[in-house]
């Protein structure tokens, strides 16, 4: 009773910011923690939500740049008996801008009679990627929400991917949860290496591209095939993986500041410009070429936005 033991240790512990069933821990010193970033997804209640984990073996980096690839969705995930605009043009043109949350990734397809199809995905820094769901229409509004799939470290060779997904206008169910039946209950995916990823030439003859279940399911077997850690020196890039490219770039350029002595790039202590609603992805088609004209609200800045607000309050 009298020891003073208990006084003698201390553990390391993090503030931590929860959203929708994903807990977010903040590992930096404590006088600079900056605010949680107001993403879109970041503020809708939480049965317009849905979660999912997996067990990724592979290093985060190569999961996260298989989202930086547009032109994947038109080989990879190709379903024989469906077409949608990303198997019509299986060439789209890449553009990619630097953003103040990482890296915003443009493809644009074709989309015929003088339309195009454009998808607009963004790297979130450091781990997450914004991706459109559903195939694209020419509704103005766009899809009706998007999801989120953090890559997040468990050590050099094995990652935790994180899908965290929203719909705008409703509440989620059961059929929104489409990856919850592909992985059990310790995370890990049914279809996997050790089973080939229940790869079936008859379904790879008649049904999509690879003969497997679930996007989930291409993707890994995509990143995972390619070793824990993939030696980067026996690439051969080319114009489809440009925003690969800018990405690794923007992620190298940020740890070579940090270890100038520069803040981490893209965090927010200004409430009045913690406002991330134009890290939105979607996918649209419309008339032309200009995907700017068609998406304002992905092109105008936080500080733009706020001097157009001032200057409505000032008129």
């Amino acid at each position: 009773a009298d020891s003073n033991f208990k006084s003698k240790l201390r553990h390391p512990s993090y503030p931590t910011h929860e959203i929708n069933g994903i807990v977010f821990a903040y590992m930096g010193p404590r006088d600079k923690l900056p605010l949680f970033p107001n993403h879109e997804w970041a503020l809708v209640d939480n049965d317009h939500t849905y979660v999912t984990k997996a067990y990724q073996e592979c290093n985060y980096l190569q999961g996260l740049e298989g989202e930086c690839d547009s032109a994947h969705l038109s080989f990879l995930h190709r379903m024989f008996k469906t077409s949608n605009f990303s198997q019509q043009d299986t060439s789209p043109e890449y553009e990619t801008e630097d953003t103040d949350f990482g890296v915003r990734m443009i493809a644009t397809r074709n989309a015929g009679e003088g339309k195009s199809y454009v998808r607009v995905s963004s790297f979130i820094m450091p781990v997450g990627s914004a991706v459109p769901v559903g195939p694209g229409s020419e509704n103005p509004e766009g899809p009706d929400g998007f999801e989120i799939h953090f890559y997040t470290p468990a050590d050099d060779y094995h990652s935790w991917r994180f899908d965290f997904g929203f719909r705008r206008s409703r509440t989620v169910g059961i059929p929104d949860v489409h990856r919850a039946p592909h992985i059990g209950p310790d995370f890990r995916k049914y279809a996997n290496a050790s089973n080939h990823y229940l790869q079936d030439r008859e379904m790879q003859r008649t049904v999509n591209y690879t003969g497997m279940p679930e996007f989930l399911t291409h993707d890994s077997v995509a990143t995972e095939s390619m070793g824990a850690l993939y030696d980067r020196s026996r690439e051969h890039l080319g114009s489809s993986d440009t925003a690969v490219v800018a990405v690794r770039r923007r992620i190298l350029e940020a740890v070579k500041a940090f270890q100038r002595g520069e803040e981490p790039p893209c965090l927010v202590t200004d409430p009045e410009l913690n406002d991330y609603s134009h890290a939105e992805s979607t996918n649209r088609v419309f008339a032309g070429h200009d995907w700017h004209a068609k998406l304002p609200h992905l092109v105008s800045s936080v500080q733009e936005r706020v001097a157009q607000k001032e200057s409505e309050v000032r008129a």
